[in-house]
């Protein structure tokens, strides 16, 4: 595999190459989120960049070791989106968009504060 240098940093050029990425950025609640941490990066992306062309550098120094490295980073992104499937089939609620998601957690969590209170009621001082 060829060395490349990224155009700029950010999503497109340094995590498109992953999976799970694209798999996570289809649930509202991961966009929703990544949309908004987006607006407060451009003051760091100077200091970012600098660093990731470090780190592309010296990574690109040595081809046996990228090799190896690439398939480490493809099993683990096998593995990130096997997790990823779990953790949507096991709580479906995180596919529904992020506002319908808060009201649902904070009317969950009003009940079980209602079933607490109710319990240490029951208790005789």
């Amino acid at each position: 595999m060829a060395p490349r240098e990224p155009d700029s940093f950010g999503y497109s050029t340094v995590t498109r190459a992953f999976k799970v990425t694209d798999k996570a950025l289809t649930h509202p609640v991961v966009s929703d989120a990544v949309s908004e941490v987006s607006k407060f990066t451009p003051p760091i992306v100077p200091y970012l960049e600098e660093g990731m062309g470090t780190i592309t550098e010296e990574s690109m120094s040595d081809s046996e070791v990228e090799y190896e490295d690439e398939s480490c980073v493809t099993n683990l992104d096998s593995l990130a989106c096997n997790g990823l499937d779990q953790l949507t089939y096991t709580l479906p609620t995180w596919r529904s968009a992020t506002p319908d998601l808060v009201e649902t957690t904070k009317e969950t969590t009003s009940n079980y504060v209602g079933l607490i209170q109710e319990y240490l009621a029951s208790f005789k001082i």
